[in-house]
């Protein structure tokens, strides 16, 4: 079986409302726009899948311009032929001195 080809459009946009807090909506979109092929396709190959998705995230430097902590939630709508998903993401980025050669 060999997937149909599918196009995505991401999309984004952030706000810093202080010199730390970054707040941001984010979304995206897939489309299958091609058939589905191969002898393993047993359902109407014509019948194609698609997802929308949207997120918001808020943004906090604990460590300003080394440490960052950021929170995440998107969801998943307009499904069809697709898992639905509810995500929940928190991620740490520390941004060393190392690669700038800059001593503090």
């Amino acid at each position: 079986m060999r997937p149909g080809d599918r196009f995505s459009l991401e999309y984004g946009i952030s706000q810093y409302f202080t010199e730390r807090l970054e707040v941001s909506i984010q979304g995206g979109h897939n489309w299958q726009i091609g058939d589905d092929k191969g002898d393993d396709v047993y359902w109407d190959p014509t019948f194609h899948d698609r997802k929308s998705s949207l997120g918001f995230g808020v943004s906090y430097w604990i460590w300003k311009d080394h440490l960052q902590m950021n929170f995440k939630y998107a969801f998943d709508y307009g499904i069809r032929q697709r898992y639905k998903n509810n995500l929940y993401f928190l991620n740490l980025v520390f941004v060393p001195d190392v690669l700038t050669g800059k001593k503090k």
